[in-house]
């Protein structure tokens, strides 16, 4: 499940002009199929609608941030909300296999 914020834009758009919509999405919960965001608009009267599927990605932590352990922690704090923080505890479909575990965590500690 997505929650879906769009900055509002003005509702008419002259020929050959663009502007830009910006659109945050916070992931709600798990998926698997990309999210189609549903695009509806009239062009010369007629109601035109666009299925466009979503390239969500996890981006908030791809570039590191330096700061202070004050900094840090006054923000590990703010992250007490508890929509901000989810716990799932599943049973595995397949036994793990200790041995190739092992050799994974080895390999990504070694890159």
């Amino acid at each position: 499940m997505l929650n879906v914020h769009a900055k509002a834009v003005d509702p008419t758009v002259d020929g050959g002009a663009q502007l830009q919509q910006v659109v945050n999405i916070e992931c709600l919960s798990d998926f698997t199929d990309a999210p189609v965001l549903d695009i509806q608009f009239r062009y010369g009267g007629t109601l035109q609608k666009i299925a466009v599927k979503l390239p969500v990605m996890l981006n908030k932590f791809f570039q590191p941030t330096e700061m202070t352990s004050q900094d840090f922690f006054q923000r590990w704090k703010q992250l007490g909300v508890p929509q901000q923080e989810v716990q799932t505890i599943f049973k595995a479909q397949h036994p793990m296999d200790t041995d190739v575990t092992n050799a994974k965590v080895n390999k990504t500690l070694l890159l």
